[in-house]
């Protein structure tokens, strides 16, 4: 995209090393979901502590609803029922990920950014821990379109990134990915032949 309002500047996944780099655990049904939370990180709950691998995948689909709703009301155009996850980077960082995990890292050009929402900080964590008052971020609530967030860069920089540590800024992407960054094809319906459509 030429006039990418994030140009320079890369969309980063970090994922577990033996799983789809795209694979979203909210796209499965709950008991599965459930399931794979556990195996996946037993360790994981929701922002206070309580409840089990069960409160937790239901706090993402609370958080997914708020996310979808906010992001469609930003201008963003939702072509994927649950987001992929992402963080704003300064640099590729497909080699910088800790061992048992993996990167990939998009170029924001090469994004389909009409279909990426942005949170400052991490929606989930934004949706279900409190801090104090003194170190929450005046966007912390908001969810922002491509050239929003932008603006926000300009002024204050990126705040960090989830590899490094620190506070970052999360990327919701609504639609697949770019075929050339490994995103699997979507299944697509059976076609009836001319024979099976006289049926």
């Amino acid at each position: 995209m030429a006039d990418s309002p994030l140009k320079g500047l890369y969309l980063t996944r970090l994922y577990n090393a033996k799983s789809d780099p795209f694979a979203v655990v909210s796209d499965l049904p709950r008991d599965q979901a459930v399931i794979l939370c556990a195996d996946v990180a037993p360790w994981r709950r929701v922002g206070d502590g309580s409840g089990g691998q069960e409160a937790y995948f239901d706090g993402r689909v609370e958080t997914e609803n708020f996310l979808r709703d906010s992001a469609r009301a930003a201008g963003v155009d939702i072509k994927k029922q649950n987001p992929i996850y992402f963080t704003l980077t300064a640099e590729d960082q497909t080699d910088k990920a800790p061992q048992g995990m993996k990167a990939v890292s998009i170029p924001a050009e090469q994004a389909d950014l009409k279909s990426c929402s942005f949170t400052f900080g991490d929606s989930m964590g934004n949706r279900h821990v409190h801090e104090k008052p003194e170190t929450t971020h005046p966007l912390q609530d908001a969810v922002l379109n491509a050239r929003q967030i932008a603006m926000v860069v300009a002024k204050e920089g990126l705040p960090g990134d989830y590899i490094k540590g620190g506070r970052y800024i999360e990327a919701q992407m609504w639609t697949a990915p770019p075929a050339e960054f490994g995103a699997k094809p979507a299944p697509q319906p059976a076609q009836k032949s001319n024979f099976s459509a006289k049926l």
